[in-house]
């Protein structure tokens, strides 16, 4: 089972995108 890591990162523009990550991906070039 692999935990999966929900975040809600809000656009500048105003809207919320929700990031589903895997923690066995790189979390630096997934979210940012």
């Amino acid at each position: 089972i692999s935990e999966v890591l929900v975040l809600g990162v809000e656009d500048k523009e105003g809207y919320v995108s929700l990031l589903c990550v895997d923690k066995e991906v790189d979390l630096g070039k997934k979210v940012f």
